[in-house]
């Protein structure tokens, strides 16, 4: 996971995505605009950077999705991403952040990358990202990102 160079989009955008771009990774981390009830993540200026179909057409099998998106859970990313095989997808509803500085979300993500590549159990690295973040401090951006959860596939979606 390290050293793995970061997508952007744009220049990526729904048009030029190709879902064999998510494939060959243990852990996938995505920051993109999401909002409810929408099929599909957006980059700067609201370019619209991917769709559910095309999330679904990749092979995703025992991926670990650690989405910084808006609203992944209320809207059909999520379920395209377990769709596609992702074996947990990390997520919560609206993701506050700063414009400057690892705060909340960045920090939950880092955190959790640290933990996550060493013992590849996502329950634990959350859980112990959550510490970190705690220990960093509670601005309004760190009790936002200790309300993430993880999500499967169990005959349904499951919240940590």
């Amino acid at each position: 996971m390290a050293g793995v160079e970061p997508v952007l989009a744009p220049p990526i955008r729904l048009e030029t995505f190709r879902p064999v771009l998510l494939e060959g990774y243990g852990l996938l981390m995505f920051k993109l605009h999401g909002l409810v009830d929408q099929p599909f993540w957006y980059g700067s200026g609201w370019v619209t950077a991917m769709g559910a179909e095309q999330v679904r057409q990749a092979d995703l099998k025992g991926v670990m999705v650690f989405a910084m998106c808006c609203y992944t859970p209320e809207s059909p990313m999520l379920e395209a991403l377990l769709d596609a095989g992702a074996s947990v997808v990390a997520g919560r509803g609206e993701n506050l952040v700063r414009r400057r500085g690892i705060h909340g979300v960045d920090l939950l993500a880092r955190a959790f990358r640290q933990v996550y590549t060493s013992t590849r159990r996502p329950w634990l690295s959350l859980h112990l990202a959550k510490m970190r973040v705690r220990v960093a401090g509670l601005d309004r951006t760190g009790r936002d990102a200790l309300e993430f959860r993880l999500y499967e596939r169990r005959g349904g979606h499951e919240k940590d």
